[in-house]
């Protein structure tokens, strides 16, 4: 609503009408008044208008004073009598509103917010949807597998690695024939797999150890904590308290073709840190009986020696595709290495990091109770057709010795079966079954069907973790 300042003759300083100011109407002050004309009189006999308006010859001609009708504070007919006079005509100016300016200086500050307002948020968007799109591939609660076709020099291979690769030192109590203890030492190697200090390496590089202890590429020591095991694999996720490593990048061991060049790095003698050899992928899927563990492995002729077990074996485009875990001992026997695919050594590794129980003691973590590893809960004993006949059976096979866990027992299976297949894949070997559980989680069922004398039987079992 527009405000209107009434213009009339000059009057004493009085209080506003109510009335007015809520209608938007201005009386002029004091001031203001005595600089405006006075209005002149309504007619010959009607006196002088005086302050009060008392000095008006006719009572009913008065005009109207600090009290009357020409912006008194109460308004009304006058003060002496009730003339339609009491309420003369007004006249009214527009006040004029003043638009809002705003400075150069103003203007200047205002943009200037704005602009880092917008960086701040482009900012954190970007750092939002990286958080939360990107998982580094050497991350492996990830477990990613990177297939790549470049092919790079020894040299470019060793100088993107050197740093993922550390030598670890061990230290447990023995007892000799005569009751008394003794320190024993032990050395091996371990893969860097997280930035945040977590390794891999083999279970029997520390199975048993009180003290563990990883030295970097840089020489730097740490003392190591023990996250888990899987002893039925060869395999350990060790932690050290460090930040900012470098870590091996996964590759994918399932594309490896005989004949792939690789690189071995490695703590060979305990002594030797960070040695590197060269060579081929001599054969893929070798099974190995390692500590009365059976393995399906890979077959290099890269040099292997003691102490690069839990070692690295990387392929032409520098990434991780195996953990070596053994050569072949014997004056005459060279040429003769081998690694953990690392397929199976990422997906492992992950259970154990993810399963970690930070109030489980060493011993039970080196018993693998953490890992979670699916197994069905039973003992097998691989026969040969000559072995099966001795025990009475129709030919070779996989035998069930023993049912070790209840949801075998209840699947129904029993002592003296023979396992034809799981999930209708045909296994020969216990090694080929324990391939196809791996595949698998704890709480998973699997459909096997085995020959319980002349007969087929199929069953179906819930598969439990390796500690139950």
């Amino acid at each position: 609503m527009s405000e209107y300042i009434s213009e009339k003759p000059s009057e004493p300083a009085i209080e506003p009408d109510p009335y007015a100011v809520a209608n938007g109407y201005i009386i002029p002050d004091a001031e203001e008044k005595a600089a405006e004309p006075a209005a002149s009189a309504v007619s010959d006999d009607a006196g002088y208008a005086g302050s009060d308006g008392s000095y008006g010859a006719d009572e009913n001609y008065a005009y109207a004073g600090g009290g009357g009708n020409y912006g008194g504070g109460d308004g009304g007919y006058g003060n002496y009598g009730e003339s339609p006079y009491g309420q003369p005509e007004h006249t009214f100016r527009k006040r004029e509103k003043t638009p809002m300016q705003i400075t150069k200086k103003a203007f200047v500050a205002i943009l200037i917010l704005c602009m880092l307002a917008t960086s701040l948020l482009t900012m954190g968007g970007v750092a939002l949807m990286g958080n939360y799109f990107y998982k580094p591939a050497t991350d492996a609660t990830n477990y990613t597998l990177t297939k790549s076709d470049e092919t790079l020099s020894y040299k470019s291979i060793i100088n993107k690695v050197d740093d993922t690769v550390v030598s670890i030192t061990t230290e447990a109590v023995a007892t000799d024939s005569w009751m008394r203890n003794y320190v024993t030492q032990g050395a091996g190697s371990g893969v860097i797999i997280q930035e945040d200090g977590y390794i891999l390496t083999c279970n029997h590089v520390i199975e048993g150890a009180t003290k563990i202890t990883v030295t970097l590429n840089n020489q730097k020591t740490y003392d190591a904590a023990l996250v888990g095991a899987d002893p039925g694999n060869d395999l350990a996720v060790l932690k050290i308290d460090a930040k900012g490593l470098t870590a091996a990048q996964y590759g994918d061991s399932k594309e490896l073709e005989v004949g792939d060049q690789v690189i071995a790095i490695g703590n060979p003698l305990g002594e030797l840190s960070n040695t590197a050899t060269t060579g081929i992928i001599s054969a893929l899927n070798r099974t190995l009986n390692i500590d009365g563990k059976e393995l399906s492995l890979l077959q290099t002729d890269a040099s292997i020696n003691p102490g690069n077990s839990g070692g690295a074996l990387f392929n032409a485009s520098g990434n991780l595709i195996g953990i070596v875990v053994a050569k072949s001992t014997g004056s005459d026997v060279e040429g003769l290495g081998f690694a953990i695919p690392i397929d199976k050594g990422a997906k492992i590794a992950k259970e154990l990091i993810e399963n970690e129980d930070k109030e489980q003691t060493q011993e039970q973590q080196q018993s693998g109770n953490e890992s979670g590893r699916p197994i069905i809960g039973i003992q097998l004993r691989d026969l040969s057709d000559e072995e099966a006949f001795m025990y009475g059976y129709a030919q070779g096979g996989i035998y069930i010795e023993n049912v070790t866990s209840p949801n075998a027992r209840a699947a129904g299976l029993q002592a003296g079966d023979r396992i034809v297949s799981i999930d209708g894949t045909n296994v020969a070997s216990s090694t080929e079954l324990k391939a196809a559980l791996d595949e698998h989680k704890v709480g998973d069922k699997v459909k096997l069907v085995v020959i319980r004398g002349e007969e087929e039987v199929k069953v179906t079992v819930t598969l439990s973790a390796a500690s139950e």
